[in-house]
């Protein structure tokens, strides 16, 4: 790094990229053990000494277990070479969490309640949004004036409460659209009808109290998913936003593949640059820290249009 004409003579700067091109080199020695290929990899006894392997059985190993720290899963990387110290906050939220949620939710709730919680839930993952944003959305979004107008790509949305006042527009995907007019046309047209409430079918929040057909609050959907994640035995604070981050990891999986295979660079800032669009990120550092940090298992798939 040192001898290339445009490096600054930086030693540190030099050790850094390096620790951060390993970093990519181990998660994909990672993947591609993952595909079935022989062990070589692993925290003993192996050509690659690395703890990568067993932190990806983690998820179905007791919730209390850490994780390891960063040495013990790249481990020549160069240390105190003056790296940030940022980290992704919060638990990330697996497959698995998602499997136990829907569960608890249908064995714990009525059915209105587990089918709204379960659809929540969904535009989280597959999405990333806040969850003020998932909470803001309104039946008129879903009008069948809007529905002729999705796309291959999907519907545009325009969540109506999100950070920073910003109002960026997100494709939500046939799929997921189909589960939302299903919901509103079947499930809360239902429940309103079962209650007697005067509240407009086909207008207004989406997502309702069950208790008193107001809009659902912010407050009671991390209040829902708090106690679910603790009935499952994750971390404390973990909720709603851990499927955000889990989106980000699987987003930045996606890319990194998809970079690979199209050679494309694939650098943080480039990796960043992509999946900040995706979270609605006007700056490319705030989520930096999760391309630099990422241990999600990558995958062959190359990322949706």
């Amino acid at each position: 790094m040192l001898c290339n004409e445009r490096s600054n003579r930086d030693e540190f700067a030099a050790k850094r990229t390096v620790n951060e091109k390993l970093v990519y080199i181990y998660l994909f020695l990672q993947w591609w053990q993952s595909q079935g290929k022989s062990k070589f990899m692993g925290t003993c006894n192996c050509p690659v000494t690395s703890s990568l392997p067993a932190v990806e059985l983690v998820q179905d190993a007791p919730r209390g277990r850490r994780r390891g720290n960063l040495y013990e899963k790249y481990p020549l990387l160069y240390r105190r070479v003056g790296q940030t110290s940022k980290r992704p906050r919060g638990y990330t939220a697996t497959t698995i969490d998602r499997k136990f949620l829907e569960n608890y939710f249908i064995t714990n709730f009525t059915e209105y309640v587990a089918i709204r919680n379960i659809l929540i839930m969904r535009i989280a993952d597959e999405l990333g949004w806040r969850r003020t944003s998932i909470n803001s959305l309104r039946c008129e979004q879903f009008s069948d004036d809007r529905l002729r107008a999705m796309t291959e790509r999907g519907l545009a949305c325009v969540p109506g409460n999100q950070k920073f006042g910003y109002r960026d527009s997100f494709y939500m995907p046939e799929s997921l659209v189909t589960k939302v007019c299903a919901f509103i046309n079947d499930t809360r047209r239902n429940l309103i009808r079962e209650m007697g409430w005067r509240i407009p079918e086909t207008s207004g929040p989406i997502f309702l109290s069950a208790r008193d057909g107001n809009a659902l609050s912010d407050k009671a959907i991390s209040k829902i998913f708090g106690m679910g994640f603790a009935a499952s035995g994750a971390p404390k604070r973990a909720g709603i936003k851990s499927f955000r981050n889990k989106f980000t990891n699987d987003q930045i999986g996606k890319e990194t593949i998809a970079r690979r295979d199209l050679g494309l660079d694939t650098s943080s800032a480039s990796i960043a640059a992509a999946v900040s669009m995706d979270l609605g990120h006007r700056s490319v550092e705030s989520i930096k820290a999760y391309v630099d940090a990422n241990v999600t298992k990558l995958t062959s798939r190359k990322r949706a249009p």
